[in-house]
């Protein structure tokens, strides 16, 4: 399509005033009339003056019309174009310009709406990518080559606190503090890169308080060249703790002691089990040093801190020890396994502690040592005895009524290693479950009658001039069937009688008594013997356990433990009250039979 040209307007107005004036003149000129050709020359040269003077003022009267109406054509396009800038400089990127003409302007009215539309696509283009950016729920920053921070989004501000007009302008190192700093600087490795990467950081919001973000950053490129880099932050505080509480659940599962501690030897997590063994709460305990919650001493008292096995581990070796210390007031003995603690580039930043407490264990291995010690005397005795005797009675070196007296004595020590090893076998069949029991129908007051009047013509019990009463107390109250084994029942009973003959003075009075409570039936065995040290007291069913008077008399500690496994297996408890010096009183409880 053709397109007019300011040029050639020009050259269009130029001809048109050209034709105004000079054709005039010419036809005045080259055409004179009759009465032209009657004047001088002089008049006919100031006649030719005179119109020309004429033809002047015509010419710029023309001119200036053609002029204003070229200028005006002008001046509209050069205002509308004004009016369009203006527009767009007020924020309008929308604008659109009549076309007044198809000159050159035209053309830069044209181009002017042609970039105007492509202004405004770009800019509501990025009008959605910032509303994206700033309806986004996690915070966004982008930060310069230099660090510093250039922009934020309004998740930014909820979280950490700081308005945009505070924010932009900080160097992003003054969001966090120098441990977390030096986290940041170690990143500075991906971004000289230009790779994007993430990571696990605490961030300082406006109140001096950190929290835990997890950060993915990414370089901002132009041109293959780093110009910035941008974060998107997630908040990381409800993942932790439950990272945190799970740890916590993982730790409390473990029945070891666990603990850990920083380089500067402060406790960072502990569990359940080493709240119970060190006697200490975590929430007291996390934060301290933790030789404030674990001493190592050597035997006069002083520290070893800087020997103790966390010390050890620290320096990068793992150790494994059996140690005692003074915990709760009472010593305790522990199997410690002390671990450094890697970063993933293989720095120690801590320790890692997990102990066991083997005091029972210990305790179980004494009473082992101490039971075969005991049974060891146990034997010797009565085999010294038999041997003896026996070696005397085959060289005829007794006769007569001493000769019965070794073999009552050689009977009775028999007798005695015959109980001995029952117990032995009784408690070790109770171990595995293999004990041999039958159940049927017991008249308890006829058994208990029956095998106490047998007792009381024992050896020992007339030496101590024993008295052993029984008393059935049920006759009030309605009897139930009870069922049982009636060996195993006798078998408790007489250890209970034989523990109350010999740990006593003579004239010991045992009192068995039969009744009932609430549907069960109870036996009770009453002695006015020694009684039990309160702090034997929680141990005498333990197996093996020989407590003070066992330097007086010796025992296997096999009794008690096997009476309470033959209880059990009745479904019924025993217990116990004693009174040092003033006798001591045990009690078996035995349900009631289903549906009675």
């Amino acid at each position: 399509m053709y397109k007019n040209r300011l040029s050639h307007k020009v050259i269009l107005a130029f001809l048109a005033f050209y034709l105004t004036l000079a054709l005039p003149l010419i036809f005045i000129v080259f055409s004179p009339s009759g009465y032209a050709r009657e004047l001088t020359i002089d008049q006919y040269l100031t006649k030719i003056r005179e119109t020309i003077i004429g033809f002047s003022v015509l010419a710029f009267f023309s001119a200036l019309v053609f002029a204003l109406f070229f200028i005006r054509g002008i001046l509209r396009s050069a205002r509308n174009l004004h009016d369009g800038v203006t527009k767009m400089r007020r924020g309008e990127t929308n604008v659109s310009l009549h076309i007044y003409s198809t000159d050159e302007l035209g053309d830069v009215t044209e181009a002017f709406n042609e970039m105007s539309a492509t202004i405004h696509e770009y800019t509501e283009e990025l009008k959605k990518k910032d509303l994206y950016i700033n309806t986004m729920l996690d915070p966004l920053w982008v930060v310069d080559i230099e660090d510093v921070v250039i922009d934020i989004n309004p998740a930014f501000t909820v979280l950490l606190g700081y308005q945009k007009v505070n924010a932009v302008g900080m160097c992003l190192y003054e969001f966090f503090d120098e441990k977390n700093r030096k986290i940041i600087q170690t990143q500075a490795k991906y971004w000289e890169k230009m790779l994007s990467h993430t990571f696990e950081v605490e961030i300082k919001n406006i109140y001096n308080t950190n929290i835990p973000v997890l950060i993915s950053s990414a370089p901002v490129l132009k041109d293959k060249k780093m110009i910035g880099k941008v974060g998107v932050f997630k908040d990381f505080r409800a993942q932790r703790a439950l990272r945190e509480n799970m740890a916590n659940i993982i730790l409390d599962c473990i029945p070891d002691g666990v603990y850990t501690i920083n380089m500067e030897k402060v406790i960072t997590a502990m569990n359940s089990a080493a709240e119970k063994i060190l006697r200490v709460t975590r929430s007291v305990a996390i934060g301290m040093p933790c030789s404030n919650v674990i001493m190592h001493t050597d035997q006069e008292g002083k520290s070893l801190c800087d020997q103790c096995p966390m010390s050890i581990a620290m320096k990068g070796e793992a150790i494994r020890i059996e140690t005692t210390l003074q915990i709760g007031g009472r010593l305790t003995a522990l199997l410690i396994t002390c671990s450094p603690l890697f970063t993933p580039d293989g720095k120690i930043t801590g320790a890692v502690q997990v102990f066991r407490d083997i005091s029972e264990e210990k305790e179980i291995e004494q009473m082992k040592t101490d039971f075969v010690e005991s049974v060891s005397h146990e034997f010797r005795t009565p085999l010294s005895a038999i041997v003896g005797m026996t070696e005397m009675l085959m060289e005829h070196a007794v006769k007569g009524p001493k000769k019965d007296e070794y073999l009552k004595t050689i009977y009775s020590e028999a007798l005695r290693l015959s109980d001995m090893v029952s117990q032995l076998l009784d408690i070790s069949t109770t171990e595995h479950g293999h004990i041999h029991f039958e159940r049927e129908l017991i008249d308890l007051k006829d058994l208990i009658s029956s095998f106490i009047s047998t007792y009381e013509t024992k050896k020992a019990v007339k030496d101590k001039g024993a008295i052993i009463s029984f008393a059935d107390y049920r006759k009030d109250a309605p009897l139930h069937p009870f069922f049982g084994d009636k060996n195993r029942l006798k078998q408790v009973i007489i250890n209970l009688l034989d523990n109350a003959v010999t740990y006593s003075d003579d004239g010991v009075r045992v009192a068995v008594e039969l009744n009932t409570q609430n549907k069960n039936t109870i036996i009770s065995v009453k002695d006015s013997g020694w009684g039990v040290p309160p702090e034997d007291l929680p141990h005498i069913f333990k197996r093996f356990y020989r407590g003070r008077h066992s330097r007086i008399l010796k025992g296997t500690g096999l009794g008690l433990p096997l009476c309470e496994e033959i209880v059990k297996l009745h479904g019924g408890t025993i217990t116990v009250e004693s009174e040092l010096g003033r006798g001591s009183e045990f009690v078996l409880t035995f349900p009631a039979e289903e549906g009675q």
